[in-house]
């Protein structure tokens, strides 16, 4: 496990409510209670998902709902690091392909999705297992930033966008299937960043997040088109 320190994502003093050790199931990490916090990015990276207004009438939404996944690069053992936040209000102010630095606001806490209260479920993973980054959480970004082991910001290459077609909306799925679970909608007119695009037979789907991707191309039908760059 690559061992590297982390900002408290939420203003100090602090209360924590659930431990990694008390998070049942596969989503562990720390919750801090709180409603309307800022939520600071834990390190440097690109944003590589922000799942928005998730919340639909008579519907509570579903696990995280509003959420944003920050991607901080690889590890040393050469596996993705992310840091998840989960249960945001829906007016976050980063988008897709933003840059961010260790300290910077990136949404604020709220109460959507699967939430007993209102409050921030912070989780870091490594090649998408999660990890206890408790004991490397840090009160200043420059004691994280100057931190031991050094870590560079990576080098983020600009990401491809596309424009969603698909009226009123297109379903983005948890993997590139039909048949995968519905995690969202984008809609129509919506221009997002490409992480990556993969030919499923005759079928293009498109990696918009981590555990996010969209159908461009299904049964010969076009839901998106590239953005061609000035």
């Amino acid at each position: 496990m690559t061992i590297l320190l982390w900002l408290i994502p939420v203003p100090i003093p602090f209360r924590v409510t659930q431990t990694f050790s008390q998070h049942p199931g596969y989503g562990k990490g720390t919750d801090f209670g709180g409603d309307n916090m800022p939520i600071y990015a834990s390190r440097g990276g690109r944003i590589s998902q922000v799942t928005n207004e998730f919340v639909y009438p008579g519907n509570p939404g579903t696990g995280y709902a509003n959420r944003i996944v920050i991607d901080h690069g690889l590890s040393e053992s050469n596996k993705a690091l992310v840091s998840y936040y989960a249960h945001l209000r829906s007016n976050t102010v980063v988008a897709v392909g933003d840059l961010v630095n260790t300290g910077d606001v990136i949404a604020y806490s709220n109460n959507t999705g699967m939430s007993t209260g209102p409050h921030l479920h912070f989780e870091t993973r490594e090649g998408n297992v999660p990890f206890n980054h408790y004991p490397y959480l840090r009160s200043t970004p420059e004691e994280v930033d100057t931190g031991e082991p050094p870590e560079p910001l990576p080098e983020f290459p600009a990401l491809p966008k596309c424009k969603i077609l698909a009226m009123p909306y297109l379903n983005i799925r948890q993997r590139a299937s039909i048949t995968s679970r519905d995690v969202g909608d984008i809609y129509a007119g919506k221009e997002t960043g490409v992480m990556s695009a993969t030919w499923v037979g005759s079928d293009l789907w498109l990696q918009i997040g981590y555990d996010q991707y969209i159908a461009m191309i299904y049964q010969n039908n076009i839901y998106a088109e590239w953005i061609k760059e000035n």
